[in-house]
């Protein structure tokens, strides 16, 4: 799977990420980030890393107010829990169908919505993400690499790694394309395949000459997600923002911003994932100081999933999912239990 570079298109300046939610057009891009380019951007992530480096080592110490959440805005409850039925469960997704695809260590499973497993896969190691396409195959990345599964569980490809320095943090599915999240150099990128496994184009959202650096990851957090009308949501945690692009990689809106208050994205490489409900809204998760959150489209909390005290003494991340009923689905890792919470009703 390898990636030619092309000439980018120019593009004016963009607004700064912490400006107001805003639409904006930008020219198309789909190419790998040049040499010249990638020092700059490595140079700005540098400083970026050492703010949230800095700022992370903080809340280590004394996060006990930040931890805090007003109960008022907590507008969802526990309702049930599925065992995902294997020891190190590392990725889960919701189809279309509404199955729960779950996977880990050399173990794929698909359930439906109770838990109650249709098909299990042996896997040849540690999955990295997992989704089912509109017509039911399954994609679960290994890493750097891609299996494909139709939905009866039969193994129809393995696709050509990316790279040894690639890391492959999510799948997403569409009829004609599927989407990768790469975050193995630290400038992630959105790799965009054909059904056959083909290189397509790229989306790094990256212009050194707008000063613009792109899609940052410090660390493998790095997810995306595609809506009904076929755009994509990419999570760019390095910025604190959560983007969107339409098919052809052109960045139509995006939100977010870092901070320590509850409608911020608190500490490094935030957020760490995010899962779209039925009606368009967007629930975040964060590593450091653990909280689910719901926001819609145009960046506006909407309310809190769950707390820090939900999660004890985690802070590596969440996983999470949603499904077509509007629950909210986490999966916390070195657990195999995925927790539901539906939304409260006045």
């Amino acid at each position: 799977m390898t990636v030619q570079p092309e000439t980018p298109n120019p593009r004016p300046t963009l607004p700064t990420p912490h400006s107001p939610m805003r639409k904006i057009g930008i020219g198309v891009v789909l190419v790998a980030i040049p040499v010249a380019a990638g020092v700059g951007v490595f140079q700005l992530q540098q400083r970026e890393q050492k703010s949230n480096d800095d700022l992370e080592r903080g809340f280590r110490y004394d996060d006990s107010a930040l931890r805090k959440v007003d109960p008022a805005l907590i507008g969802y409850t526990e309702v049930g829990q599925i065992q995902a039925g294997m020891q190190k469960p590392t990725c889960m997704s919701v189809g279309a169908d509404g199955k729960l695809y779950v996977a880990g260590e050399q173990l794929a499973r698909v359930m439906d919505a109770k838990g109650r497993e249709l098909l299990a896969i042996p896997l040849t190691g540690v999955a990295t993400a997992i989704a089912a396409s509109p017509t039911g195959d399954i994609y679960i990345a290994v890493k750097t690499y891609v299996e494909v599964y139709s939905a009866e569980g039969k193994r129809k490809a393995a696709w050509t790694s990316l790279g040894r320095d690639s890391h492959i943090t999510a799948i997403a599915a569409g009829d004609d394309a599927v989407y990768l999240a790469d975050a193995g150099r630290r400038a992630g990128r959105v790799v965009v395949c054909g059904l056959d496994g083909a290189v397509k184009s790229e989306i790094a959202g990256q212009n050194a000459a707008a000063g613009i650096p792109g899609i940052i990851t410090p660390s493998a957090h790095m997810k995306l997600a595609l809506t009904p009308e076929g755009s994509l949501w990419v999570a760019n945690p390095g910025r604190h923002q959560l983007e969107l692009y339409s098919p052809a990689g052109e960045l139509l809106k995006y939100f977010g911003q870092g901070g320590t208050t509850i409608e911020q994205f608190l500490g490094c490489c935030n957020p760490s994932d995010f899962a779209l409900l039925a009606d368009g809204r967007i629930v975040t998760a964060e590593k450091g100081v653990p909280r689910v959150k719901v926001y819609q489209p145009d960046g506006h909390m909407v309310s809190v999933v769950a707390g820090p005290d939900s999660f004890g003494g985690n802070r590596s991340g969440l996983e999470l999912a949603a499904d077509s009923s509007g629950r909210v689905l986490v999966l916390e890792p070195g657990t195999s239990t995925i927790r539901l919470f539906a939304e409260k009703h006045s």
